[in-house]
């Protein structure tokens, strides 16, 4: 999930692409032929779509995380993968690449 300002800032960089870039342009195609805009309702949810939820793999728990400018949303068995996934040498190693 991208908030408006990076997905403008995404739409700007996508526009650029030239036209005559006949692969780019495929590709920018079909990136957003699978890209879907929400929004809140007055308690502040989003309503995810039967195919979203089958492609993350949700079918009821989810697990919401925070990630600086976007948040991404996980199964709690997904979520479990990529917290293996994370350790402190490769979170210094992260910090260190990025001169954080």
């Amino acid at each position: 999930m991208l908030p408006p300002a990076a997905v403008e800032s995404l739409y700007a960089k996508i526009a650029a692409v030239p036209l005559s870039d006949a692969a780019a342009q495929a590709e920018i195609a079909a990136f957003f032929a699978v890209a879907q805009a929400f929004t809140f309702d007055k308690q502040g949810r989003i309503a995810l779509s039967a195919a979203l939820l089958k492609h993350a793999d949700i079918a009821k728990d989810a697990v919401l995380n925070g990630s600086f400018t976007k948040f991404n949303i996980y199964s709690p068995e997904r979520w479990s993968l990529v917290e293996q996934r994370s350790n402190p040498a490769s979170q210094a190693d992260f910090l260190r690449r990025y001169q954080i």
